[in-house]
């Protein structure tokens, strides 16, 4: 029985039997899940080793055309598109947000928003910037996270779209690329290189604000954001916010005023509370570097 999950095959399950005709057919099926549930363990693994290895591979690919949004909005606006982050919401879908660089007139913009599937909000529009929120049930970057990669880099211009994802170094690379390949066939991949990575004390300090912050905050505080409420002058109201949020506007101002004391208290804190944080900060490198599994106390 083939082990696998989502089409990458890791490996297979063989079970003997000195009988013919020993196993059944419902004995078959449960082997064949037993197979599945382990591969579905392999690829959580993997997801957590690319999250914390050291040592991974980065793989770039281009094209010159395809239908990703990203590559649709670059290629129907004639300007360069990134994407910023990525936000799971309720129900399966998921919140991709875009940045549109020296972006056209704002109708140009909607009226190519709207031939692409889903739905979408123009958050915030500068004379240089101009920031989407597009609602979709997957993405590539979907696809990429369920086999234990990270998407680093999705940009596009015309005529040139370029991926860049992080993988684990264990990782069987020649599945996942062809499972990307055979998914968006327009994709080649273009370089295949080593990455060390160094201390990541930015990923600490957001463990740290998502520790603090009520999952409710955190999301308001980064749709504010997104949106350019934070902005001088601002780009949207905290009315604004709410609608997009669909909640009120009182409540909005409450989980923004709660969602900044407790980023400020990461900030201007207690002097213990400080040293507390940076400390931990300094354990996990060590440990890390150590491969130690002492106290923290002995460390």
């Amino acid at each position: 029985m083939p082990i696998v999950y989502n089409e990458i095959t890791y490996g297979v399950l063989t079970v003997f039997s000195e009988r013919p005709d020993a196993f059944n057919r419902r004995e078959t099926e449960i082997l064949s899940q037993l197979g599945k549930s382990v591969g579905y363990a392999i690829t959580a693994i993997e997801r957590q080793r690319a999250l914390e290895a050291d040592n991974t591979i980065e793989l770039e690919f281009h094209a010159s055309e395809m239908q990703l949004p990203v590559a649709r909005l670059a290629d129907k606006l004639k300007t360069d598109v990134a994407h910023e982050r990525t936000i799971r919401r309720k129900e399966g879908v998921v919140s991709v947000y875009y940045r549109i660089f020296d972006p056209p007139q704002v109708s140009d913009v909607e009226e190519c928003c709207s031939s692409l599937p889903g739905s979408y909000d123009i958050l915030s529009e500068q004379t240089e910037t101009c920031d989407i929120e597009h609602r979709v049930d997957s993405w590539i970057g979907s696809l990429v996270s369920e086999y234990g990669g990270i998407l680093r880099r999705c940009y596009a211009a015309e005529n040139d779209i370029e991926i860049v994802i992080e993988l684990p170094q264990e990782t069987n690379t020649r599945s996942i690329v062809n499972r990307i390949q055979e998914e968006y066939p327009a994709l080649r991949l273009t370089a295949k290189r080593q990455h060390r990575q160094t201390v990541d004390t930015i990923r600490h300090t957001q463990d740290a604000i998502t520790d603090e912050l009520s999952e409710r905050q955190y999301e308001v505080l980064q749709t504010a954001y997104s949106m350019g409420y934070f902005e001088w002058p601002r780009a949207n109201s905290g009315e604004e916010v709410a609608t997009q949020l669909g909640i009120t506007q009182p409540t909005v101002s409450k989980h923004l005023r709660l969602g900044q004391e407790g980023l400020f208290e990461i900030l201007f804190g207690s002097t213990e509370t400080k040293e507390e944080y940076w400390a931990s900060i300094v354990y996990l490198v060590i440990k890390r570097r150590s491969g130690s599994s002492g106290s923290r106390q002995d460390e």
